[in-house]
């Protein structure tokens, strides 16, 4: 069900017009009385059958045109918001995170291997880079 909410866009809209039917939602405070039945045929008759029309209309308080209008374009209009100051933000963010990056200093050590033995104990002495392992050694320009 999330996936159809996620890839079908009336059945979205459906969701955001109707929270009622898909969410269960309570504030309270203090302690939650519930009931947990270990089996169907000892729960209550109405969570025995499929509902119609009357079963649903106990449960779901009824909504005029436009109540249902209203939420929905409200719902759609915050998602539309959220959806671009999120898109607004993750760029931003990744634009701060590249930039610290460039900024951070690479110690080139950390990234050679030893292409003969590949162990990562690399010395550096001036102009050379040595195996500490096997005696493998290249010349290298370090950036100053």
């Amino acid at each position: 069900m999330e996936e159809l909410g996620m890839n079908s866009l009336e059945y979205g809209l459906l969701i955001k017009a109707y929270k009622d039917l898909f969410y269960i939602r309570h504030e309270w405070f203090g302690e939650i009385r519930f009931e947990v039945y270990p089996s169907l045929e000892k729960a209550p008759f109405i969570f025995r059958v499929p509902w119609n029309a009357e079963i649903a209309n106990q449960w779901i308080s009824p909504q005029s045109s436009l109540q249902q209008i209203n939420n929905l374009l409200r719902n759609l209009v915050g998602s539309v918001v959220r959806w671009t100051l999120r898109g607004y933000f993750v760029k931003r963010e990744r634009k701060q995170l590249q930039a610290r990056l460039r900024r951070r200093p690479i110690d080139l050590r950390q990234l050679m291997m030893c292409p003969n033995c590949k162990s990562l104990s690399i010395e550096l002495h001036k102009e050379i880079a040595q195996c500490r392992d096997c005696h493998w050694q290249t010349t290298v320009l370090m950036p100053q």
